[in-house]
């Protein structure tokens, strides 16, 4: 039966340079620059064998330090097998110090912060965004709540004033034209609710959804409704004025 042996097999590296790596992986293995150039080149490249897996757990643990990539497979072979690349890179070569572990740990710590720091902006300027854009609009909305200012009081005159009276007709017809302009502006709000619920429709539709804009819409509806309410108050009022000024009975 065949011995068990373990091959190392180099698969390319993760440098940011590949020249130092060659360096690096040449110092590791013993080798010149250009044999350590030709084995990259040619990834997948087995790099050593040897019948220890400690041994070569331990060689692929060296080549993580530089970056290099690399996996331990396990085979059944009767021939004996060189161990010299495996033993080369135990005998105590130095492993570069460029990529010693404490440093690596330093970048990889460097590179977390700038990530996080990263995130912290972009979380601040949405949230800086939607703060915005929610004032806006309950800016909007209060406005849209506010009482309208009552009228100017009607001065009344005695008999003995020689100012003209305003007649029940010109009351008639200044109660038919604001009903006629409550009319129109509750057409238009009711278009603008059809063309508001359309659109926040299409807004669910989309994928992702845009949640502050979805938001934004939903305020935009609910004003409009409110204005409605406002309307049609307004307009059920002047229409209650009309029999007074015609003298007949309450229109329904």
């Amino acid at each position: 039966m065949g011995k068990t042996y373990y091959k190392i097999k180099l698969y390319g590296h993760t440098a940011e340079n590949s020249q130092r790596f060659v360096k690096d992986l040449s110092v590791l293995l013993g080798v010149d620059e250009q044999a350590a150039f030709d084995l990259l080149e040619s990834a997948p490249a087995v790099i050593g064998r040897t019948p220890s897996q400690e041994q070569a757990e331990h060689l692929q643990q060296r080549l993580a330090l530089i970056r290099g990539l690399c996996l331990v497979e396990a085979e059944e072979s009767d021939e004996a097998v060189s161990e010299s690349t495996v033993d080369q890179a135990d005998q105590g070569l130095p492993t570069p110090d460029t990529y010693d572990i404490e440093e690596l740990k330093k970048k990889d710590s460097f590179l977390s912060y700038m990530w996080l720091s990263a995130l912290v902006g972009v979380t601040v300027i949405a949230l800086l965004v939607g703060g915005t854009i929610f004032l806006a609009q309950w800016w909007r909305l209060s406005a849209s709540y506010r009482p309208a200012s009552p009228p100017p009081p009607v001065e009344t005159t005695g008999p003995e004033t020689s100012e003209p009276t305003v007649s029940l007709a010109d009351v008639q017809r200044e109660t038919e034209g604001e009903i006629e302009r409550l009319k129109a502006e509750l057409q238009e709000l009711e278009f603008q609710l059809s063309w508001q619920t359309d659109e926040l429709e299409q807004l669910h539709r989309k994928r992702p959804v845009p949640h502050d804009m979805v938001q934004a819409m939903k305020v935009r509806i609910a004003s409009t409704r409110e204005r409605m309410k406002q309307i049609e108050g307004k307009l059920y009022r002047s229409r209650a004025q009309l029999p007074f000024a015609t003298g007949g009975t309450p229109q329904e």
